[in-house]
């Protein structure tokens, strides 16, 4: 959700509960790939993800 310019959606927070319940473990080394995706730098998304998560 800190890539989402606008809101955050109510899906996103669902999976993320829904992921949580199934025992699911997250893949940590996925979110660098998943920022150069995005070409985004990963100072500029953790800034991001603590302004709007605030």
């Amino acid at each position: 959700f800190a890539l989402r310019p606008n809101r955050i959606k109510n899906r996103d927070l669902w999976d993320m509960v829904w992921l949580r319940q199934q025992g699911v473990t997250p893949q940590l080394d996925l979110i660098g790939k998943k920022l150069s995706d995005h070409r985004c730098e990963q100072d500029e998304f953790l800034r991001l993800f603590k302004e709007r998560s605030a």
